[in-house]
């Protein structure tokens, strides 16, 4: 099983990925079908990600919105034909912003964290370091 901080790795590269591809805003957005495929796809990375988070995980971080990140995933997998791309630039918007920041705040940038995976480096995140000595 993977280490969890390599779904949320994913998880933050998906989101960079998604606003990168909406720089151009709201407008770009909704008449681009090559934008819209894009920024749909990593959301479904992004929910397939969370669902594969540890429970453990889960616990440990509830400031993460594993259930939300996975249902909205589910949606737009399930629902392909009728996505409401005002309510993924809602979530572009409102919730990604937020979501970056709570697992910037414990995740260590990817070089980091690939040491500390690799055993190179301690682990520096005092939360982590506790979960970790826990297994």
């Amino acid at each position: 099983m993977k280490d969890a901080r390599v779904y949320l790795a994913h998880i933050l590269e998906c989101i960079d990925r998604v606003q990168k591809f909406t720089k151009a805003g709201k407008d770009a957005f909704l008449q681009d079908p090559m934008i819209q495929d894009a920024v749909i796809r990593n959301f479904e990375v992004i929910g397939e990600a969370a669902k594969r988070v540890t429970d453990e995980y889960r616990k440990a971080y509830p400031e993460i919105p594993w259930r939300s990140m996975g249902a909205f995933r589910d949606v737009l997998i399930h629902n392909y034909e009728g996505v409401d791309l005002n309510r993924v630039w809602q979530v572009i918007e409102r919730e990604l912003p937020a979501l970056k920041k709570a697992i910037a705040a414990f995740l260590p940038p990817l070089e980091e964290l690939e040491k500390e995976l690799a055993g190179e480096t301690p682990v520096k995140n005092k939360k982590e370091q506790k979960r970790k000595q826990g297994q």
